[in-house]
């Protein structure tokens, strides 16, 4: 046994290592496609949410500072009770949002995953599992104290 994947909810060892390492490099890959391919898609999606999120304050006539924000009166000193229609439906904003989502998502989990498969793939090279890596830092350090090298 190598160790326990909550992923997979089964004991990575000499049986499926290989089959854990292409589902953490697959999922690496299937992420940074998802990034790169849905970043624009995301900037679009952002750009249109503080749009919206700043639509209030670009309302004509209304300034910026001051009371007048507070109140909603004109320059003049007229009450303005007229709302603009929004420039977005409640779906697009939602659809905007979930944009976000699936690129945040994707990009932090396909860091993490890249590092796990980074890892792993070191530990391919050596011939260990992350169980033996352990054990062999330790025995390193023990020979280490009493003056002997370990390879």
């Amino acid at each position: 046994m190598d160790h326990h994947c909550p992923w997979l909810n089964n004991c990575v060892g000499h049986f499926n290592h290989r089959y854990f390492f292409s589902f953490c490099l697959f999922m690496t890959l299937g992420c940074v496609y998802c990034s790169i391919s849905g970043r624009n898609l995301f900037l679009d999606a952002y750009n249109a949410l503080e749009r919206f999120k700043h639509s209030d304050l670009e309302k004509p006539g209304v300034p910026v500072t001051g009371i007048g924000l507070l109140i909603g009166l004109l320059p003049s000193g007229q009450a303005n009770f007229q709302t603009p229609a929004p420039p977005y439906t409640f779906q697009e904003r939602m659809i905007h949002k979930s944009i976000i989502y699936m690129w945040v998502l994707t990009s932090t989990v396909g860091v993490a995953l890249g590092a796990l498969t980074v890892w792993h793939a070191v530990l391919i090279s050596r011939g260990e599992t992350s169980i033996e890596r352990h054990i062999n830092k330790k025995e390193r350090q023990r020979l280490a104290a009493w003056g002997k090298v370990s390879k």
